[in-house]
């Protein structure tokens, strides 16, 4: 009969083991965590200068992605807000800014919602009193000062040619009279997008790029980064830990993945493309 006596910390590497498939699951969603929250970090530090960009910038947060068949996923989009016209004017952004302005249902309701809709964009001192936010969705974004005197010289002639037009269904420029929607009060959504792919790419505006050196850098630094984590290290080595056992939330918003890939999914393709 053979006896044979194991020497060493046997008891703990029992316990280890016992729950090693756990202690990975935790450990994959605390490292995706770890990666997304370093990406936006060093996104934020390659970030373009300039005033038209402080919203966007503010506006980037990490996000847990929900429905992805118990895998793990973070993200990073844009949180972004309406925001009134009046608002948008009267700032040095102001002058390169315009507005898209779209049927609210995606489809032309009325005459005067085809001829509003029919050039676009808008620039901000040209958007007409007398427009229902209930009829009308609009996005605004920065251009370059030959896109915004040619979409001046577009609406300029739609104006002219339809005056009388505009006029029956209450539509004109000028002084706002009480009764009038006034167009400061219309709301309109940033088009961030637009405005990280032309500094990603220098198109139309100054060589910015911040997604791909980001990105680069997160997977060139992946291993460094995880090692600061010592939650990760616990869940790895140290017997006693009990994180994983325990239901908890990772304490960031969540976005369904479905949602996510329909609002960012073009983007994320284009400017991650390596």
């Amino acid at each position: 009969m053979f006896n044979i006596k194991l020497k060493g910390p046997w008891k703990e590497l029992v316990s280890i083991l016992n729950s090693y498939d756990k202690r990975l699951i935790y450990v994959r969603r605390r490292a995706c965590k770890d990666l997304a929250e370093a990406f936006l970090e060093r996104l934020k530090e390659n970030a373009p200068e300039g005033e038209e960009f402080n919203a966007y910038i503010k506006s980037l947060e990490v996000v847990e992605l929900t429905h992805t068949r118990g895998i793990p996923a973070f993200a990073i989009i844009s949180r972004r807000s309406k925001v009134k016209l009046g608002t948008l004017m009267g700032n040095e952004a102001t002058a390169k800014t315009v507005a898209y302005i779209y049927p609210s249902q995606g489809e032309v309701t009325s005459p005067v919602t085809e001829l509003i809709s029919s050039v676009n964009p808008w620039p901000l001192d040209l958007v007409p009193h007398g427009l229902s936010g209930d009829d009308f969705m609009l996005v605004h974004r920065i251009v370059t000062e030959g896109e915004m005197k040619w979409a001046r010289q577009q609406v300029l002639e739609l104006i002219s040619e339809n005056r009388g037009e505009f006029r029956r269904y209450g539509i004109h420029w000028g002084k706002a009279v009480e009764q009038d929607r006034h167009s400061d009060e219309l709301e309109s959504l940033p088009d961030f997008m637009s405005l990280a792919i032309r500094a990603e790419f220098g198109i139309n505006a100054d060589h910015q790029p911040h997604w791909r050196p980001a990105m680069k850098w997160v997977i060139a630094n992946a291993v460094k980064i995880l090692e600061k984590d010592k939650l990760i290290k616990g869940a790895l080595h140290d017997w006693l830990f009990k994180e994983h056992t325990l239901v908890k939330k990772s304490g960031l918003p969540s976005v369904s993945a479905k949602d996510f890939l329909k609002e960012a999914g073009a983007f994320q393709k284009k400017v991650l493309s390596m």
